[in-house]
């Protein structure tokens, strides 16, 4: 099943370490490229490569960086130690992306009307736009259900940071489902319309 239907989809794409140049790394990836393109439009889908690569190259090397350090060559010119960094993605890894595609503010807590705003700009299909932000608005409230880790005392911040990486994955997972299958039901209306002007011998 088609796991990804929105821009938040970028966020995941990236976090899971995709090497730096390698657009579909898998046939997933390509896939979830093909739905959007079908469900959103073309220039949508082509919108959400070109800041999925960007955002995701800086904050892949960033954390390179902070785990690895530059090695220095005999010439003295830096380059990029070649170790590989684990996965899956760490926290601070998927915090970067998250802050720098907007989709947490610096409080740590869901944007909302950005993701709103990005569905009402790039979905071209009228249909399919007003569908999204409805199925955005019913996955806003959905709560957080509390992990055992927080009934132990941690700093504020930790636990600011924690609530806002779960309330993007709760959200995410609501709107991958609902905006799935607003996307099917585009296509077969759209194969059924092509059926029925078809002319059987």
């Amino acid at each position: 099943m088609v796991k990804t239907v929105l821009l938040l989809l970028l966020v995941e794409i990236m976090a899971d370490l995709v090497p730096v140049g390698a657009m579909w790394p898998t046939t997933s990836y390509y896939i979830d490229y093909v739905v959007a393109k079908n469900c959103f439009g073309e220039d949508a889908a082509l919108e959400m490569e070109r800041i999925g690569l960007e955002v995701g190259k800086e904050c892949w090397m960033k954390e390179w960086e902070d785990n690895f350090g530059i090695a220095t060559g005999r010439s003295g010119r830096r380059k990029r130690n070649i170790l590989k960094i684990p996965n899956p993605a760490s926290t601070n890894l998927l915090l970067c992306n998250l802050r720098a595609l907007n989709v947490l503010t610096p409080n740590y807590e869901m944007n909302y009307p950005m993701v709103d705003a990005w569905i009402s700009t790039n979905v071209s299909d009228t249909g399919v736009k007003e569908k999204l932000l409805q199925l955005s608005k019913e996955c806003q409230p959905l709560p957080i259900p509390l992990a055992p880790l927080e009934t132990v005392n941690r700093v504020k911040e930790v636990e600011s940071i924690m609530k806002g990486v779960r309330r993007f994955h709760i959200y995410m997972e609501c709107m991958n489902l609902g905006g799935t299958e607003i996307c099917m039901k585009k296509e077969m209306e759209h194969m059924k319309e092509k059926w029925d002007n078809m002319n059987y011998p």
